[in-house]
């Protein structure tokens, strides 16, 4: 099917064909929907289908929510309709390691890049780096960073046992910084610029992500934003513009800044 795929991009004009697949699943917004549940079977294709992609030389890649590749927790579950976890337990749709079955499951080096959604709703990075005022821990950008690079990279143990129908023993899970992005949001987060309660979707100024970096001893590959479509949206308290692929590549330096003539 992937080979027919293939060959019907290139028949339209892609040249080569497609270049990977970006497996990007979630849950559903209702919480009684039985696409909630990541079963044994659909982990197993998903990770038989990225390893047959993989061999065929695409590029194979997962963007999940921090939830679902918590290197804090070695708790596992199929369900993604879960409380979350440090704090706002009434949120009821996260996960619990449940993409690290696809790292298992799948040949060693068949995944190119992870891309870690800190912008999940609610999720452990928007706890950590909130204020203490509004809840959080208030940790500095550039220590969480370090420490979550690194955790990741050092790896931590999954009870995948925990799921006897999977088949796969408690292991642990590395994902190395070389193959790690950090996913952040852009103005669709920050409107009003959260000042007096948490954002529910982490938003981190652009300032501070451009002075933690440099501080940072654990460096992940990259950094990546959801979403296109509002780059240039009012946010923070001032209601500036925001562009992230601005403020990336005055971190990452990807690409020379245009020089200004006068």
């Amino acid at each position: 099917a992937l080979k027919n795929y293939d060959e019907g991009a290139a028949t339209a004009g892609l040249v080569g064909g497609f270049d990977g697949i970006d497996w990007d699943l979630e849950g559903n917004d209702d919480l009684s929907s039985p696409y909630n549940r990541f079963g044994p079977d659909e982990l197993r294709l998903i990770a038989r289908v990225s390893e047959l992609a993989k061999a065929d030389g695409k590029y194979v890649s997962m963007v999940p929510a921090q939830s679902y590749l918590n290197s804090g927790t070695s708790e596992f579950a199929f369900n993604v309709n879960l409380s979350a976890t440090c704090w706002h337990p009434e949120f009821l749709y996260a996960g619990r390691n449940v993409y690290a079955a696809l790292l298992a499951l799948a040949p060693q080096d068949t995944f190119d890049l992870i891309n870690l959604q800190l912008y999940e709703s609610w999720s452990v990075a928007d706890c950590m780096l909130s204020p203490a005022s509004q809840g959080g821990y208030g940790m500095p950008l550039s220590l969480y960073f370090d420490q979550l690079v690194q955790q990741m990279a050092t790896g931590w143990t999954v009870g995948f046992e925990l799921e006897p129908s999977l088949g796969l023993l408690n292991q642990t899970i590395v994902v190395p910084s070389t193959k790690l992005l950090l996913g952040m949001a852009n103005g669709w987060t920050g409107r009003g610029g959260c000042e007096t309660e948490p954002c529910k979707a982490l938003y981190i100024a652009p300032d501070t992500l451009e002075d933690a970096w440099p501080q940072m001893k654990f460096q992940p590959r990259g950094l990546f934003f959801w979403d296109i479509s509002d780059e240039g949206d009012s946010t923070g308290a001032s209601g500036t513009p925001l562009y992230l692929a601005k403020v990336f590549n005055n971190v990452l330096h990807t690409r020379p800044t245009p020089q200004v003539a006068l």
